[in-house]
């Protein structure tokens, strides 16, 4: 019989590989993870150790050893070369098997365990036999078996709870035998792999035992014995325990020298997998001599034999390398479980070894092995992540996965942590939307609840858990179940009464439908002569069909043909009914248009007003006010009580299901706590900022390095710096700076004082703008924070105060503003300093903060559900006092050795050329006092104790505190209040009496003066609120007009209720309105840009809605339509953790679950109607046609005109604080000179710039982010609009830096530097010398700032080019005006120059160069404005359509 292939029978099992990822991961390995390659694989699915530090000493020592014998180049003896078995067996004493006697020539030495276990079950097993191996075990284990010696592995599933063990390999021995497989072997692997553990001592004993009991050969795999990363816990061999149990008579020597074999080798502990250097020892003659015929197989190279012998002989060599080796793999783990920790997923704490066995059972569709390789797949393709599955570990149930952490860098690791978290958070998201949907549409079906409530309620929830649920925790849901109730008590009720009443108006409550319910006691009827000609059950009949007929607009019933009892009246019959039924009042339509126009004045001002959170707050409630005007319609129809009692209440109903929804699937599913969210993001910040000042510190230390010619640092990527800086005293600081158990800061990395060269992986650096931008995502957090309730199983940290993440909050901002100062000024001011003395103090001085920083990032992040995270159960120590006043006297020190630089330099050059060098010493004072007071903000969140913190200094007298501060200061009234006033509605209430008050107030300004009525009508939050007031009542007439003069014009009122019924529920102007509401908006670009996504985003759910629904039988089917809505919900929620993409996914899931339940409830005629959803498309492009030209066409207000208007007002703000800092530095001048008492205004505070810098740069910010409109969106036409004017992020940076200089400014005029106050006589003299030419470079900044405006509210060519030269002549005005404040300075210097200057003197030093720098950066703005061609880049009415096609043709 012929070969199937050309390789043997036995070869073709092989082929296969021996693991099931091995495809995989050999298809990744060209294109793995580096930081030149961000986007490549993460394969953590290979357990070996390739932290930089082993891989490069071990490489680096075995480089050193040179071989000179010349035995190495000759065969010896192949089962190891006696020096390294001699060193091994050393080693083994020294370390994990002390006190056991070795004999070198019993070990053998193979390449790699691998081969050594093939090898030893080839000598001890018979083909056929079985191999018991605990599990979950290492996954090659099988390969390592089956591949020669045809081995059975046998699972054995062990616990190790110190009792029953022989119990256990009883059972595991029946079972076996009973399938026909003889046990000749234990094989253990301990430490174990992969759970990191190891066993009880008691449970090895136990093993050996049974196995000489019954003449089965114990195996202990021993590889990860020298990585014991666990503080405080060492690893002891079996062998001594052999050696023990011998002494004690349990067993014999004679057992356990022929049954005994322990399997050591280098790849994991020695970070050497590549070596491919295996060892086994065992006292069997017999294998022995049987192992002399396999060495030849898997012998090792002598030379390499030799070099290793040398390296593990080296004692101290090997000491120190595993000591610095565990601390890295330590560092990693930590990493590792502080991401799971924050993700929520189990694990089971590793104590050895280099992996971590992950339960993700959490995540599986289905709980089958199935099940786990669709997740191990899936994280695969979407994270390019390769992870062990369990079922390739033999793991007793699936969901668990092996995580390797060692076999990457630490950066790495933390890359694959955030794609897993994201991919994760994707999950999760989805389930909590699919079963929201579920609950609802389940909750309308089983209940049968009426059309309104069914339909609006099941498509609602999507609208509301993608956007109004900010984020996916407890808070951000509960605020989107909350705003629905609430909105809908105050919007909704509103809308219900303006409709009751203008109905009133009519003169009767009835409508159409009561007529038909009363039948034929009706008196109407009674009076119907032709009634005559019917019998009286066969009108009856008619009747009743009738009233099923109205009900089906209002009440539940599944998809049908519409009923057929209109054909069973003959013409003549069917006009008298309709006549006899009284004509609606036209009245009645003209008072509900005037009505909702009067009533929408005050909601249209709320939902102008400047903070965004109201007006959104205001924009829901009107739309569902606008949403009950516009069922109003149907009043004629229904009447006054069913108009109530079927959608009004029916809203009310819809917005508490939904609510019901949103806390179930936030409470019941995949928790996430708001506070715990916070706490993450801020560690992020305080990460960031350490890596920052650790940048600084490394540059300055360059500088050093470069002036005295020493080598620089030596990183992996030349364009990053590095991340932590050593220098004198600091030996080490980690990348991530872990702590030990008693709070003490670990060393990682290690910094080689004789080469001056510090080796260690470089992360990516952010700017300090990028950093101080995320500090405005956390407020929107904390905002968040205020729906959830920090109570136990929710979040970490129960009794969290929101209050104090606030004050955390604005420490990280006073932190940031010095640190942006730093970065700004570093290189140059270490450039002045390194000539005049040693940096190294300075340098130290950042390091250590940068590694204080890092570790408060470090205790906020370190968190779990289930563990307390706050007071004693928190591992981290503040700083003491002695340690802060160490930092102040070195840079006491520092700073004097600055002073007496500066000194020596003033008889030839300017003091006022050292500016920087002052102002970066004084950063670094101030940077003191921020992390100090951060650290002492962090203590307090976390109920940590602050004795070492002198608390006067930073915490708040108590009784200054007002109501306000102490309710917020709660960790929970602030919620409890919250959720009072936004679900009692008294919020929108509130807002609309607020509103009304303006509206009387702005009135009497229209009558007042024209330059009082002029300003009022150029706000731009005015002219928003008279379009958006205009745009919806335009809106809310037109549909009245529709349905009035086209639907409600004929004599027959049963003819008019047919189409008026028709018209709505097929051409549902509901949503023309819907798309109005949601369309108008403040800036034109988001008008256009809502309005594309809308009408495509319908058009897309609606179509895969309308085909959802073409299979009649399953379009009436209750478990088909939960599945579905819930399918598709969950499938869109797959990308809400994207922030830009959940309002396209809210248009999609509204759209599609509107038109399934829509139909299902017996919306439209027949299964697969076009018309159902193709009216909600054609409404909703109409809606968005409008909504566009109403925004474009009625004071139009552009996205980068009010960028350039907000950017405006901050150099206007900004030009005020700096008049006040001269108006503070001329009292003083008052004080010094004890002329006057002066009465000056209060000190500027930080929060000052805060409010006038930063919160309006932020917003600038946040716009240019989405460039105008979102590209990300990915949709037609989206991508191509409006590109961003350039002038705008042009400006930007020129007033963030503004704002810099400005924080330091404040920052100095409120903080001592020193507490020498040596003579003032010259600085009052520079003050007095220089105080007109700073007033006047002051007017002209104000005169520049003026033309600014005037420059950027330019109309038309014309206009801008005549603006222009204006402002430049007045820049040039500026320009001088600074020139002579500098040659004033200058000259007075020269005066000054030989005289002995004080701190005190260069602090107002520094703070006047500071001054310049920020009529310097007015200055530049001037010059952008009136000098570059950006400024011709802008948007007006005709111009910005054009935009859509290109650049602005202005």
């Amino acid at each position: 019989m012929e070969r199937e292939t050309s390789i043997a029978e036995r070869a073709t099992p092989l082929r296969k590989g021996p693991l099931s990822y091995i495809d995989t991961f050999i298809k990744a390995i060209p294109d793995l993870w580096s930081p030149e390659n961000p986007e490549g694989w993460i394969a953590v699915v290979v357990a070996e150790n390739k932290l930089d530090y082993g891989n490069k000493a071990f490489l680096t020592r075995m480089n050193e050893v040179s071989v000179s014998e010349l035995g190495v180049m000759n065969y010896g003896n192949m089962k190891g070369w006696p020096p390294l078995q001699q060193a091994v067996c050393d080693l083994m004493n020294r370390t994990f098997a002390p006190q056991v006697d070795l004999n070198p020539s019993n070990l053998i030495i193979l390449s790699g365990c691998s081969s050594i276990i093939d090898s030893l079950a080839f000598c001890i097993c018979n083909p056929g036999e079985g191999v018991l191996i605990p599990q979950p075990s290492y996954a090659a284990f099988d390969n390592d078996l089956k591949a020669r010696s045809h081995l059975v592995p046998v699972e054995l599933p062990l616990s190790d709870r110190g009792e029953g063990i022989f119990e256990q390999l009883d059972d595991a021995v029946s079972r076996a035998q009973e399938n026909g497989v003889k046990i000749t072997a234990l094989l253990i692997t301990n430490p174990n792999n992969p759970l990191g553990t190891m066993y009880r001592d008691s449970t090895i004993e136990d093993m050996i035992q049974w196995c000489m009991n019954n003449t089965i050969h114990y195996i202990s795999d021993e590889i990860y014995a020298l990585s014991v990363h666990e503080p405080g816990m060492t690893f002891t061999s079996a062998l001594c325990k052999v050696e023990a149990m011998i002494h004690e008579n349990k067993i014999s020597r004679h057992d356990a020298k022929e049954y005994f074999h322990t399997i050591y080798g280098l790849s994991k502990d020695w970070c050497a997998s590549g070596l491919r250097i295996g060892c086994l020892y065992s006292n069997n003659s017999h294998l022995q001599e049987a192992m002399n015929s396999l060495a030849p197989f898997g012998g090792v190279s002598n030379y390499q034999q030799q070099v290793l012998a040398e390296v593990l002989s080296d004692t101290t060599w090997t000491e120190t390398f595993l000591t610095e080796n565990i601390k890295t793999v330590r560092q990693s783990y930590k990493i590792l479980t502080r991401g799971l920790d924050t993700m929520n997923i189990a694990y089971q704490p590793a104590t050895a070894g280099i992996f971590l066995w992950a339960d993700m059972r959490q995540f599986l569709t289905e709980a089958s092995w199935e099940g786990e390789r669709a997740l191990w797949n899936s994280i695969c393709d979407s994270c390019k992540v390769i992870l062990t599955p369990g079922e390739s570990c033999h793991a007793q149930e699936p969901g668990y996965f092996r995580i390797c952490y060692a076999s990457v860098l630490p950066r790495a690791l933390e890359v694959m942590i955030e794609r897993l978290g994201h991919f994760f958070n994707q999950k999760k998201w989805a389930v909590q939307n699919a079963v929201g949907v579920l609950f609802t549409v389940l909750f309308s079906v089983v209940w049968r609840m009426t059309f309104t409530l069914a339909c609006v309620s099941s498509a609602l929830y999507g609208a509301g858990a993608q956007v109004l649920s900010l984020d996916r925790t407890v808070g951000g849901r509960l605020f989107g179940g909350t705003i629905f109730v609430g909105c809908m008590l105050s919007g909704g009720v509103t809308g219900g009464a303006i409709s009751s009443l203008a109905w009133v108006a009519h003169g009767s409550s009835k409508g159409l439908y009561h007529y038909f319910e009363e039948g034929l006691e009706s008196p109407l009827l009674q009076n119907l002569t032709i009634v005559q000609d019917f019998e009286e059950e066969q009108l009856r009949t008619i009747l009743g069909q009738g009233i099923s007929f109205v009900e089906s607009t209002t009440t539940q019933t599944v998809a049908r043909e519409l009923p057929e009892f209109l054909d069973n009246f003959n013409e003549d019959i069917f006009n008298a009914l309709g006549s006899l039924f009284p004509r609606i009042n036209n009245a009645y339509w003209a008072l509900l248009i005037v009505f909702f126009a009067i009533v929408s004045l005050p909601f249209a001002v709320a939902r102008a007003h400047q903070n965004l959170k109201v007006g959104i707050l205001m924009a829901i409630a009107t739309l569902f006010m606008g949403s009950q005007v516009v069922f109003a319609t149907l009043t004629p129809i229904l009447g006054i009580r069913q108009y109530w009692t079927q959608i009004v209440s029916g809203y009310i109903k819809v917005a508490l299901v939904n609510c019901g929804a949103m806390c179930c699937t936030a409470l019941l599913f995949f928790v996430k706590s708001s506070h715990d969210s916070v706490r993450i993001q801020m560690s992020q910040v305080l990460k960031d900022t350490g890596s920052l000042l650790s940048r600084i510190a490394s540059n300055v230390n360059k500088q050093e390095l470069d002036h005295k010619g020493g080598k620089q640092f030596v990183t992996e990527d030349q364009n990053q710096t590095v991340y932590e800086v050593v220098m004198g005293e600091v030996k080490a600081l980690a990348e991530d700076s872990v702590l030990d158990e008693e709070g003490k800061q670990k060393d990682t990395n290690k910094f080689d004082e004789e080469e001056n060269v510090f080796f260690v992986p470089m992360p990516s650096v952010h700017s300090g703008f990028e950093i101080r931008g995320n500090c405005q995502s956390i407020e929107d957090s904390l905002a968040i924070c205020l729906f959830e309730t920090p109570l136990p199983e929710i979040t970490s940290h129960v009794g969290a105060r929101r209050s104090d993440f606030v004050d955390i909050l604005e420490s990280l901002r006073t932190m940031l503003s010095t640190v942006c100062c730093m970065e700004r000024i570093h290189m140059k001011a270490s450039q002045e300093l390194v000539s005049g003395g040693d940096l190294a103090p300075l340098t130290t001085v950042l390091a250590e903060l940068a590694a204080i920083v890092l570790n408060m990032s470090h205790v906020l992040s370190d968190m779990d559900l289930w563990k307390p995270c706050k007071g004693e159960k928190v591992s981290w120590k503040p700083q003491g006092k002695e340690f802060w006043n160490t930092m102040q006297q070195k840079l006491v020190k520092f700073s004097d050795q600055t002073i007496d630089t500066i000194n020596l330099k003033v008889s030839s050059k300017s003091a006022s050329s050292q500016n920087d060098a002052m102002l970066l010493v004084l950063n670094c004072y101030s940077l003191i006092q921020d992390i100090k007071g951060c650290e002492f903000q962090v203590c307090k969140a976390l109920d940590i104790s602050v004795d070492a913190i002198d608390e006067s200094e930073n915490e708040p007298e108590a009784e200054s505190r007002g109501l306000k501060e102490k309710i917020f200061s709660n960790a929970y009234l602030p919620s409890i209040i919250i959720h009072g006033l936004l679900l009692s509605g008294a919020a929108v209430y509130g807002l609309v009496i607020m509103s009304c008050i303006k509206l009387i107030k702005g009135s009497k300004l229209v009558l007042s003066s024209g330059k009082d009525r002029l300003e009022l009508l150029r706000d731009r939050h005015v002219q928003f609120a008279f379009k958006y007031w205009l745009g919806l009542s335009l809106t809310i007439m037109s549909i009245v007009l529709i349905l009035w003069k086209e639907k409600f014009s004929s004599e027959n009122q049963l003819q008019n209720a047919y189409d008026l019924t028709y018209f709505f529920f097929v051409w549902q102007p509901i949503y023309f309105w819907i798309t109005a509401a949601i369309c108008i908006q403040f800036q034109v670009e988001a008008a256009a840009f809502r309005a594309v996504l809308r009408t495509t985003m319908t058009a897309i759910g609606g179509t895969l809605g309308w085909f959802t629904m073409m299979n009649g039988r399953l379009a009436n089917n209750a478990v088909f339509i939960g599945g579905i809505t819930a399918l598709f919900n969950g499938f869109c929620a797959l990308a809400s953790p994207i922030k830009e993409f959940r309002y396209s996914l809210f248009l999609a899931t509204f759209t599609f679950n509107a038109v399934v339940v829509c139909q299902y409830f017996g919306c439209c005629d027949v299964a697969g109607e076009t018309n159902i959803y193709g009216g909600k498309v054609l409404s909703t492009l109409l809606g968005s046609v409008y909504s566009i030209l109403v925004s474009w066409c009625i004071l139009p207000y552009y996205t980068s005109t009010r960028m350039l208007d907000i950017e405006h007002d901050v150099l206007k703000d900004g030009l005020s604080l700096l008049k006040q800092l001269h108006e503070q530095n001329e009292q003083e001048v008052l004080q010094a000179k004890d002329e006057v008492t002066p009465q000056c205004k209060s000190q500027l505070s930080l929060k000052a710039v805060t409010d006038a810098v930063d919160v309006p740069i932020t917003a600038v910010h946040k716009e240019l982010e989405l460039n105008i409109v979102d590209k990300r969106q990915f949709l037609l036409l989206t991508w191509t609009l409006l590109p961003t004017p350039k002038i705008v992020p042009l400006l930007k940076g020129r007033l963030e830096a503004m704002g810099v200089f400005l924080r330091e400014a404040v920052k100095l005029n409120s903080t001592p530097l020193w507490s020498s106050e040596r003579n003032r006589n010259k600085v009052n003299s520079l003050l007095t010398e220089i105080k007109e030419d700073v007033e006047r470079a002051l007017e002209a900044s104000e005169v520049v700032v003026a033309e600014c405006k005037v420059t950027m509210d330019a109309t038309s060519r014309g206009t801008l080019n005549k603006a222009r030269v204006n402002l430049a002549s007045k820049v040039g005005a500026l320009g001088k005006a600074r020139a002579k404040l500098r040659e004033s300075f200058i000259k007075w210097d020269e005066r000054h120059r030989q005289d002995k200057w004080s701190d005190i003197e260069l602090k107002l030093l520094a703070r006047s160069q500071l001054l310049i720098y920020t009529l310097r950066e007015i200055n530049v703005i001037g010059l952008l404005l009136s000098e570059t061609e950006a400024t011709l880049d802008r948007d007006r009415w005709l111009s910005w359509a054009a935009s859509w096609f290109g650049r602005r043709p202005f």
